[in-house]
């Protein structure tokens, strides 16, 4: 078979790909106002970000979730279920989550057994929590904020 038969069948292929991967049709994400979170979600922010300018808040509805995310200028960001639980929390680089926002025992555990670290991450999982440190792994507790391991 000849190149000249080969080369458009190419061309067309590589383009079909390439738009593919440029679409954003299953991306169903917006941006909204703050004002359209929901309660639970605004009270968090304003208990835990006070004073943090808001940079972006988006909705990404989907078939099995809502969810919110919340950007700060300071680069943390805050995720929210349907209901305005809170599901994820990235702190701002180089700074600990806020305070508070994990049950007491989990800051205690980690004040005792990585005393030169802190908590740059959590998220909320069906066990309880995963929480990220600065310069070691991942720690689960469970929902009272009692360690159980390591990941």
């Amino acid at each position: 078979m000849s190149i000249k038969k080969i080369l458009p069948a190419l061309v067309l292929s590589a383009a079909m790909i390439g738009f593919g991967a440029c679409s954003n049709d299953d991306d169903k994400s917006k941006d909204i106002e703050f004002n359209s979170l929901p309660q639970e979600a605004r009270n968090f922010v304003n208990t835990y970000y006070p004073g943090e300018t808001i940079i972006r808040v988006e909705h990404n509805p989907s078939d099995h979730n809502d969810a919110y995310e919340v950007y700060f200028a300071s680069g943390a960001k805050a995720e929210f279920d349907t209901s305005g639980l809170w599901t994820e929390v990235d702190g701002a680089p180089g700074k600990a989550i806020p305070a508070d926002i994990l049950p007491a025992r989990t800051y205690d555990y980690v004040l005792t057994y990585y005393p030169t670290e802190y908590i740059t991450d959590a998220s909320r999982e069906v066990y309880g929590y995963e929480v990220g440190l600065n310069r070691s792994a991942d720690l689960r507790f469970d929902r009272d904020g009692n360690y159980i391991d390591v990941d």
